[in-house]
């Protein structure tokens, strides 16, 4: 019998290879849970500041001929974009990498 129900063996050619599936039922997976949908919030309203702020500093650098001010405006804007960009889509990102390597045999 079987004591952990989440582990599973599977036997090719008479070797053991456990096969474990993800438990959402451990304690502390809600508050955890909250803890990165907090730190998700934070992160793409950092993302929103850096969008302004990089704006901001591109226009007004770029208007002034400061070049340095305007490339580090640029790169604020295009930084604040990737941020966001792997907030909203890191949960397909790490689900599309679990079920990828969940095919390596």
């Amino acid at each position: 019998m079987n004591i952990n129900p989440y582990l599973h063996l599977q036997y090719m050619s008479g070797i053991a290879i456990p096969n474990v599936t993800p438990n959402s039922n451990l304690p502390g997976t809600a508050a955890l849970t909250g803890f990165v949908g907090s730190v998700l919030m934070v992160c793409l309203i950092l993302c929103l500041a850096g969008l302004v702020v990089g704006a901001l500093a591109w226009a007004v650098s770029g208007r002034g001929a400061n070049m340095r001010g305007s490339n580090f405006g640029r790169d604020l804007v295009i930084g604040s974009f990737i941020g966001a960009f792997l907030a909203g889509g890191g949960h397909a990102l790490i689900s599309y990498f679990f079920t990828a390597g969940s095919g390596i045999h």
